[in-house]
């Protein structure tokens, strides 16, 4: 919903009121779309995606269409250098000089982007192209006894070896792209501990806990899946890996120059942004339990606890909803750390990677803390109203979607701004 304007006199940066309303119109305009297509005939929904998208990026001023284009221009020519095999350091270090450009100008296309566009843009394009593919998948499964002999060969081959055909209750074209599947009692306990939902990555189905009454806001949650999986896209540790590795290959070349060119790809905003999937799963999963959890203190959390240097108290329920993501990171400071060891007589190398993990700290925390005040607010403002408590979280929940990791220390503010839909107002 609009963000209410009385509200921005609490905030005197104006940058973060022009980003606010960006934001807040890109998210109305998101779930417009994805209202449009739950709702269209599986005939019609890719000329109605494709229309509706199309008219998304015509809405777009001409010189952000321009700039646009402009950046898809530079991250193809980006990608096609870094897919090239250069192993002889000689072409490698062509091949730097050849992208330290190309990052100059993306990075300046960006700045100019003060309304965020570019990236709303770019992740409508991505979420059009993923929402093709299940469209494609889901016809492909068929219907009626295909769909749940493909199904049941799905689930089968995602894991659940002995679920057997009654296991599945019922099963049907939720969406034009989605299949949902309705799950027994006693096999969503055996096989899924219990979930209310789970959707499966990279396909089109879902599944929900068979109940007496239609479980609307789990099926609503498991669809939301669907729609923002292609936006939560990264592999930092792989990503950071790779880097180390020809930094290495090119510092005694290059010198402090690589750092400029290859090191910037690796800040700790970065490899926080590049669990974002890992977060919004785990913010889903938050939510559904007020971000409580009945499970005991694990290994991972405690080594979060001394990795982000947080006592253990007021931070506990933080640390374990971000358990899966933050041992990740710990898996991308073991590597940094190990190569601190094998260059330690190489004081130029320690000292940058040394400022790195200073700032993935920094990152990791600034975006659980951001999260979890958001959270707190919709909490004190709407805990007796759980209707408005419902759409304010999953108005969260697409903005965690649409902002990196990196800007969820936004997201309190944001929150702040945030106006319920009226007609929820009304009903008190």
């Amino acid at each position: 919903m609009p963000l209410s304007d009385e509200r921005f006199s609490h905030y005197e940066d104006k940058k973060s009121e022009i980003l606010f309303s960006a934001l807040s119109d890109q998210i109305r305009s998101t779930r417009n779309l994805v209202e449009d297509l739950v709702t269209c005939p599986k005939e019609k929904f890719l000329d109605i995606l494709n229309t509706k998208v199309r008219a998304i990026n015509e809405s777009a001023s001409v010189e952000t269409q321009e700039r646009f284009l402009q950046l898809q221009e530079v991250e193809k020519e980006i990608e096609r250098l870094q897919m090239e095999d250069t192993e002889a350091v000689e072409d490698m270090e062509a091949e730097m000089n050849t992208l330290e450009p190309l990052y100059d100008r993306w990075e300046k296309i960006y700045k100019e982007d003060k309304r965020y566009e570019l990236r709303f843009l770019e992740n409508i394009q991505v979420m059009q192209a993923s929402l093709t593919a299940k469209y494609k998948q889901a016809e492909q499964l068929g219907t009626g006894d295909t769909l749940r002999k493909n199904v049941l060969n799905f689930l089968r081959q995602r894991g659940v070896q002995d679920l057997v055909s009654d296991d599945i209750m019922e099963v049907g074209r939720d969406t034009a792209f989605t299949v949902r599947a309705t799950i027994s009692a006693s096999a969503m306990e055996k096989h899924f501990r219990g979930n209310l939902g789970i959707f499966f990555g990279g396909s089109p189905v879902f599944i929900v806990k068979e109940s007496p009454v239609r479980d609307i806001a789990t099926e609503n949650h498991e669809r939301l899946h669907a729609v923002t999986e292609g936006l939560l896209r990264g592999h930092p540790l792989r990503h950071v890996t790779n880097v180390l590795s020809i930094v290495e290959t090119m510092y005694p070349t290059m010198g402090g120059r690589v750092f400029t060119t290859l090191g910037r790809k690796i800040p700790g905003k970065y490899i926080v942004d590049g669990l974002h999937g890992e977060i919004v799963a785990a913010l889903e999963q938050a939510f559904e339990t007020d971000f409580a959890s009945e499970k005991p203190t694990t290994g991972g959390e405690a080594i979060l606890h001394l990795f982000l240097g947080m006592k253990k108290g007021g931070h506990d329920r933080l640390l374990r909803t971000f358990e899966t993501a933050g041992v990740e990171t710990i898996e991308i400071s073991r590597a940094l750390d190990n190569f601190k060891k094998g260059h330690a007589n190489e004081p130029k190398l320690v000292a940058w990677v040394e400022s790195m993990e200073k700032e993935l700290v920094k990152e990791f925390r600034s975006m659980a803390r951001g999260i979890e005040s958001a959270n707190d607010y919709i909490n004190l403002m709407y805990g007796d109203r759980p209707n408005i408590m419902y759409e304010a979280r999953l108005e969260l929940l697409t903005l965690a979607c649409f902002l990196k990791p990196s800007q969820y220390r936004h997201a309190d503010a944001y929150m702040h701004a945030w106006k319920p839909p009226q007609h929820l107002e009304q009903e008190g």
